[in-house]
C-alpha cells in the first residue's frame, strides 16, 4: 500500500459509472489501509522503514539497495570491494553498503525502503524469478554476480541481508559491520639452526654456512638454486619453506604488512646486566618478508639467526633447542594476521594443477610454486596426437569474438607428371594413385638430361624415291648418288641451353653391311626484332658426325643411328642433308622409315 496524496473527486460531466463515484471511495480506502498497516507496525515494533524515499527508475520490488551519495538515490547494491590508496587495504565498496529491500513502489523513482524487520514482501524478481514466484526459505547474500540480486551460495564478498521463511515473510536485518576486519592470527616457530655446515667466525668475522642442503630445515645461502633467484638485493640467508610444511601451506602472509619477526637468543657482547636487541622485533634492516620467503640480510658476526658460537662439529652446540646447555633460553617466531577474506573459503590460498597440461610457476619465473603470485601457462604440446593425418584443409585463423577457427585449404605435398622433374624433401609419402608426394620443404629442379623429340617439318629429295614395300621409307638405290634435306623446327620455349641430334631408322632391302652415309646439317637463326632488324640467311653446311655402318643377316632389317649433337637456341631451323655413294659396297637398296630431331636440355 502506498498513500494517494492526491484525491481524484468526481467532476461535472463524467459518466455516472460504478468506477466514477468508487475512484474516490477508493483512494480514501487505499490511504485507510496504509495508515493502518502504519499504526499496527508502530505497535508491534516490527518492522523499520524509510518511507518514499527516491530510488533509480529501474529498481524492483524485493532487491537490496544503497544510498549513491553522488546522486542522491537509493540504487540497487552489488557486492565488492575497493582498495584503500593510502593504506593499501582491502576495504568494503559504497555498493556494498546495504540499507535495506525496496519494500513498495509508490511510483517509477518514489518507494518505501525497509530497512529493518519483519514483513511480507515479494523478493523473486531479486533473486532472477517471475514475480510472485516461490522463494525457498533461507539466508540471503548480497550477489557480487549482479546489481540489485540475492543469493543463498555464500560469495567471497560475504554481506547477509536478509532471511525467509515458507510463508512468503522476510526478515531484514543488514549490517554495516566489515566483513574484511575479520582475521586469523598465526604464530610459527622458525629453525634457528643453518641448513648446512657452520662455524664460529672470528670475532668481526661473517658467518658462512658451507655444503649447503635444502633436504634440511633451517637457513641457506640466499644464494642457494632452491630460491631460484628470488632473493632481494643484499639478501645473506633464505629460510627454507620447503622443509617447513605447514607454514609453507599459509604462506605468503596476506597482507605482507601485518607479519614480524621475533628472536630471542643470547648476544655474545651480552652482560649479567644488559640483554642486546635480540630479545625486541626486529628492525626493518635485518629481515624482509616477501611474497618469495623469509630472508635474512645480514652475516656480520653475531647477527645471524642461530646461535652465535654454532658450531656444527661441536655436540655441545648441536644440542642448543629452546635451551643451551647453560640455560640459555633461544626462540625465533614468525608473527602475522591474515584477514578472513583471504583464507578458507573466500579466495584461493593455493593452486595445484591436475592436468600436466596446466603449468602453474611462480610468477615471471619457471619454477614450479603452488602459493604466492602465481602464473598459469597452459602447455599445448601435450595436446599433440598423430603427426602424419593427411589432407590439405587446416586451420588459418581465430576469431576471438565468435571463438571460432577458419579453415581453408593449403598444398599438401607435391608430385611430379613428367620424368625431366626432379623433386627433393626430407618427407615422402605415396598417394592412393601410386604417386610419390613430396612434403615440407621441397626442392624442384630440372634433369640436366631431359630431353624431347622434334619431328620433321619438309624434306626435298634429289634421287631418293618414296617405296611402300614391305613399309613407307624414303629410297636411297645402290646404282646412282642420292640426297635429301629434312628441316626441324626447334621450339621457341625451348631451354636456352640446348643440343640437338639426328636420329633416323634405316632399313636395308638386302643382307650385308650398311654403308657410311654422308651426314651434314646447317642452321638459321630466328629474328630478334621481328620486322625491324632482318637478319641473313645462308646455307653453309658443316659436317655431323654420324656412325651408320651396321651388318644385316637378312634383307629387310632396321637399325637406328644417332648423330653427334650441336648446340641450338630457342626458334632455330635445322637443316640436315643425308647422301648416298654408289660405290659404297652395299649391294641393295637403303631406305629411311622414320627420322626425328632430339632437343636435350643441357
Amino acid at each position: 500500500m502506498s498513500l494517494e496524496k492526491f484525491i481524484k473527486y468526481i467532476k461535472e460531466g463524467e459518466p455516472v459509472s460504478p468506477g466514477t463515484p468508487n475512484r474516490p471511495l477508493q483512494q480514501l480506502d487505499q490511504n485507510i489501509q496504509y495508515l493502518w498497516e502504519l499504526i499496527q507496525a508502530a505497535e508491534l515494533g516490527s518492522t523499520v522503514y524509510a518511507r518514499a524515499q527516491t530510488v533509480i527508475s529501474t529498481i524492483k520490488v524485493g532487491e537490496p539497495v544503497y544510498l549513491n551519495t553522488a546522486t542522491a538515490q537509493f540504487e540497487p547494491a552489488f557486492a565488492s570491494t575497493d582498495t584503500d590508496s593510502a593504506t593499501g587495504y582491502l576495504v568494503m565498496s559504497d555498493q556494498s553498503q546495504v540499507w535495506g529491500i525496496v519494500a513498495e513502489k509508490q511510483h517509477a523513482t518514489l518507494a518505501d525502503i525497509l530497512l529493518f524487520g519483519y514483513a511480507d514482501v515479494d523478493i523473486s524478481e531479486a533473486i532472477g524469478e517471475l514475480p510472485g514466484s516461490s522463494v525457498p526459505a533461507g539466508t540471503w547474500y548480497l550477489s557480487g554476480s549482479g546489481a540489485g540480486r540475492l543469493t543463498q551460495q555464500q560469495p567471497p564478498v560475504t554481506i547477509p541481508v536478509l532471511k525467509t521463511d515458507l510463508t512468503g515473510g522476510v526478515f531484514v536485518n543488514p549490517s554495516f559491520v566489515d566483513f574484511l576486519e575479520n582475521h586469523r592470527h598465526y604464530v610459527f616457530d622458525l629453525e634457528m639452526v643453518p641448513a648446512g655446515t657452520v662455524s664460529p667466525p672470528p670475532v668481526g668475522g661473517t658467518h658462512t654456512i658451507t655444503a649447503p642442503d635444502d633436504s634440511l630445515p633451517g637457513w641457506l645461502p640466499a644464494s642457494d638454486a632452491i630460491f631460484s633467484g628470488t632473493a632481494p638485493v643484499g639478501a645473506k640467508f633464505g629460510y627454507n619453506l620447503s622443509q617447513n610444511s605447514t607454514l609453507s601451506g599459509v604462506y605468503p602472509p596476506v597482507p605482507l604488512q601485518s607479519a614480524s619477526i621475533l628472536m630471542q637468543r643470547p648476544s655474545v657482547w651480552d652482560t649479567a646486566l644488559e640483554r642486546k636487541w635480540y630479545g625486541e622485533q626486529l628492525m626493518e634492516d635485518l629481515v624482509i618478508i616477501d611474497r618469495n620467503g623469509i630472508w635474512w640480510m645480514s652475516d656480520c658476526y653475531d647477527e645471524v639467526p642461530w646461535p652465535t658460537d654454532r658450531d656444527t662439529d661441536s655436540s655441545a652446540s648441536a644440542s642448543y633447542g629452546e635451551c643451551d646447555p647453560g640455560g640459555k633460553e633461544y626462540s625465533l617466531k614468525l608473527y602475522y594476521t591474515r584477514v578472513g577474506f583471504a583464507t578458507d573459503n573466500t579466495v584461493v590460498r593455493s593452486l595445484t594443477s591436475l592436468d600436466e597440461r596446466l603449468v602453474i610457476t611462480c610468477a615471471d619465473k619457471s619454477t614450479p610454486a603452488t602459493t604466492g603470485d602465481l602464473d598459469i601457462d597452459l602447455d599445448l604440446t601435450l595436446m599433440i596426437g598423430a603427426q602424419d593425418v593427411p589432407g590439405y584443409v587446416v586451420f588459418k585463423g581465430f576469431d576471438s569474438a565468435t571463438n571460432t577457427f577458419s579453415l581453408g585449404p593449403v598444398a599438401e605435398g607435391v608430385y611430379a607428371t613428367s620424368p625431366n622433374v626432379l623433386l627433393t624433401s626430407p618427407k615422402q609419402t605415396t598417394d592412393s594413385s601410386g604417386n610419390v608426394v613430396y612434403q615440407g620443404p621441397i626442392g624442384v629442379g630440372v634433369i640436366a638430361q631431359a630431353s624431347q623429340e622434334l619431328s620433321s617439318q619438309l624434306v626435298r629429295l634429289d634421287g631418293v624415291t618414296e617405296e611402300n614395300y614391305p613399309v613407307l621409307y624414303l629410297g636411297m638405290p645402290d646404282d646412282m648418288p642420292t640426297s635429301y634435306v629434312v628441316k626441324f623446327e626447334v621450339p621457341a620455349d625451348a631451354p636456352d641451353t640446348a643440343t640437338f641430334a639426328f636420329r633416323p631408322r634405316i632399313i636395308g632391302r638386302a643382307a650385308g653391311t650398311l654403308p657410311a652415309l654422308t651426314t651434314t646439317y646447317y642452321k638459321t637463326g630466328q629474328p630478334t626484332d621481328g620486322l625491324n632488324t632482318p637478319i641473313a640467311v645462308t646455307q653453309t653446311y658443316l659436317p655431323l658426325a654420324m656412325t651408320t655402318v651396321a651388318t644385316l643377316a637378312g634383307a629387310n632389317e632396321a637399325v637406328e643411328a644417332l648423330s653427334a649433337a650441336f648446340s641450338v637456341t630457342p626458334g632455330d631451323i635445322v637443316y640436315v642433308k643425308l647422301e648416298r655413294n654408289p660405290a659404297d659396297g652395299y649391294s641393295g637398296e637403303l631406305g629411311i622409315m622414320q627420322q626425328v630431331g632430339v632437343l636435350t636440355a643441357v
